[in-house]
C-alpha cells in the first residue's frame, strides 16, 4: 500500500502527506516521470537504496511501459481531480 497514483507524473518522490516514507525515498530526490519511473520500477532496491519498496522489481521492459501506461492516463481521470 502507498500514496495515491493521483498527481504522482511531477511529483518528487516521498513527498504525499501523511504517508510513512523510508528516510532513503525522502531524500531520493527524484522527480516522477516515465523515466524515472521506469528505471524505479526495473529495480526499487537499486535506483533508491534502502527503499521499503517490498518487490525485487519488474523485469519486463514491455510491462513496465504497459504499467507506466496505465498510470499516465489514471492520472488523467476525472477521479484524479477530486
Amino acid at each position: 500500500t502507498g500514496p495515491r497514483h493521483c498527481g504522482l507524473f511531477g511529483r518528487q518522490a516521498g513527498s504525499v502527506q501523511g504517508f510513512a516514507y523510508s528516510a532513503a525515498m525522502k531524500r531520493s530526490k527524484i522527480v516522477w516521470n516515465e523515466e524515472t519511473l521506469d528505471r524505479f520500477l526495473a529495480s526499487p532496491l537499486t535506483v533508491v537504496p534502502g527503499t521499503a519498496m517490498g518487490y525485487a522489481g519488474v523485469t519486463d521492459r514491455k510491462e513496465r511501459a504497459d504499467l507506466i501506461a496505465y498510470l499516465k492516463q489514471a492520472n488523467q481521470s476525472p477521479q484524479c481531480e477530486k
